[in-house]
């Protein structure tokens, strides 16, 4: 029939929002703004992140060793270290002196031959960097490389990563609870709208139901509904996001220079997919209970 047809469902779903816009604009609203403070949460959290492994505090401990070791104890060292355990020996990395001294000259080129008066003395030390697996067994590890014979310092930054650890964890915490507000606040609003709906065309559907459609046929223009909804809102909120993150990208960037702010460009992605899952979902589960008797016809 041509009725079944995909556009006349999406057509009836499109009437129905134009029919109830005073209702419908306001629910796009509030899921908009609830995904915007969701992706706000996020991406400091990604800041957070970003600037932990900016800084050299992520999950690693740097060792450096003594200046008069041989390549052949620099070696036996490194592989000392690799056989230890909470060790992540697949990115464990070892620096040599004269790439250290290379970073250094690169990081301060712009004041031109200010390491030119070392006269080839480079005073840099061999250094292995050493990612680590947990936390809980970071003591033990440092304990296990103050044996080994030939470091002569360890830098670990354990209790300044374990408050931002703490403070990515709070976050998370606001996160989380921000989703569960946006679910039951989006979908309260969509069961609202589509109710209305629903109740805008209750002659029309008591006729349907009495000449035999099925509670799917009825249901589907409304649950379309509620899928536009969803997807306008994500929509909405994704350049909203970008337009507020990078507004305030550019004020820290000419304020608070020392601050890195992560790319927006590495977290869009995960920012469109999350908005576009969250307002789906919103979208189809508020439609659904309002719709949930005729379906079961």
């Amino acid at each position: 029939m041509k009725s079944y047809r995909p556009a006349y469902f999406i057509g009836e779903a499109l009437k129905g929002l134009w029919r109830n816009k005073r209702y419908s604009i306001p629910t796009i609203l509030v899921l908009l703004g609830c995904l915007v403070l969701v992706g706000s949460s996020y991406l400091i959290y990604e800041n957070v992140d970003y600037n932990m492994n900016s800084l050299g505090l992520a999950k690693e401990i740097v060792v450096f060793i003594d200046s008069e070791a041989t390549d052949e104890e620099v070696s036996a060292i490194g592989e000392r270290i690799a056989a230890l355990d909470n060790v992540d020996v697949a990115n464990l990395v070892y620096i040599s002196k004269e790439e250290a001294l290379a970073e250094e000259a690169d990081k301060y080129a712009e004041y031109g031959d200010l390491l030119e008066v070392l006269e080839g003395d480079n005073p840099l030390r061999d250094s292995y960097v050493i990612p680590y697996l947990t936390n809980e067994g970071v003591s033990t590890l440092v304990y296990q490389l103050n044996q080994i014979e030939g470091i002569v310092k360890i830098n670990n930054r354990l209790d300044l990563a374990g408050n931002i650890e703490n403070l990515k964890s709070g976050i998370l915490f606001v996160l989380i609870v921000y989703m569960v507000i946006l679910v039951f606040v989006c979908v309260f609003f969509i069961v609202n709208t589509i109710g209305l709906a629903v109740m805008a065309r209750a002659d029309e559907i008591v006729i349907m139901r009495y000449i035999g459609a099925t509670g799917w046929f009825i249901a589907l223009p409304f649950i379309i509904e509620g899928i536009i909804i969803g997807v306008v809102s994500s929509i909405l909120a994704y350049f909203a996001q970008s337009f507020i993150y990078n507004y305030i990208v550019v004020a820290i960037g000419g304020n608070f220079s020392i601050i890195n702010t992560c790319p927006y460009e590495l977290v869009q992605n995960e920012i469109l997919l999350g908005f576009l899952a969250a307002g789906l979902f919103c979208g189809v589960v508020g439609s659904f209970l309002s719709m949930k008797k005729y379906l079961k016809a």
